[in-house]
């Protein structure tokens, strides 16, 4: 095939490319890439201002929902619990957005968490491009455990899972290299096999401790 041949190969694959489809699918290494910076980040007054704000817009939620900003909304069914920062109606860049997911992503993981799943996505989206960035985090209990094995961070106690907060996906979407949407969630299981889930409240404490 000549090198033109390849190249309209290639746009032709990115034009018919999608969420389910991308042109780019690579695993998600920022933790480790970007390490100093991101410690640096942290101890910037962005870094305070965006957990005091998610801080200010949850205790506004429990209270008063309708003093909570557009730029927020927040996720209540009896599985799923969380949020989603509409980074688009912000004034915060690309890499605040990435540093902000890492930070959620970093808290968690204080909780004897481990990842699943830390994969990029990227695809074509209305004449652009579109990047899922996706973090998809698991209690660190082993979950093929027999009934009655207890060993370290290793529980099934009671012939029950303890699934803590549940799995937590924390996903970025970034638009045209413009942040756009931050989704942070918690699904827990409703069935026997597993021990009652803690309390989202619980989580976000931790978060924003």
């Amino acid at each position: 095939m000549s090198l033109w041949s390849r190249v309209r190969a290639l746009f032709g694959e990115a034009e018919q490319s999608d969420r389910n489809n991308p042109i780019v699918h690579s695993t998600l290494a920022r933790h480790r890439d970007s390490a100093d910076e991101f410690a640096a980040w942290k101890r910037t007054v962005v870094a305070l201002r965006l957990r005091d704000w998610l801080a200010d817009q949850y205790a506004a939620f429990l209270t008063d929902p309708t003093r909570v900003d557009r730029g927020i909304d927040f996720l209540d069914t009896p599985s799923s619990k969380g949020f989603v920062i509409h980074f688009g109606d912000t004034q915060y860049t690309l890499r605040e957005a990435e540093f902000f997911q890492l930070y959620l992503r970093e808290r968690v993981m204080q909780h004897e968490y481990r990842t699943q799943v830390a994969d990029s996505k990227t695809y074509a989206y209305s004449g652009g491009s579109e990047r899922t960035d996706r973090y998809y985090l698991k209690p660190r209990p082993d979950w093929s455990a027999p009934e009655g094995h207890e060993g370290g961070m290793n529980t099934y106690t009671k012939g029950q899972f303890n699934q803590q907060f549940g799995n937590i996906l924390i996903e970025l979407v970034v638009r045209n290299e413009k942040p756009w949407r931050l989704k942070f969630s918690a699904t827990i299981y409703h069935d026997r096999v597993y021990q009652k889930a803690q309390a989202f409240g619980a989580l976000m404490d931790l978060v924003l401790s």
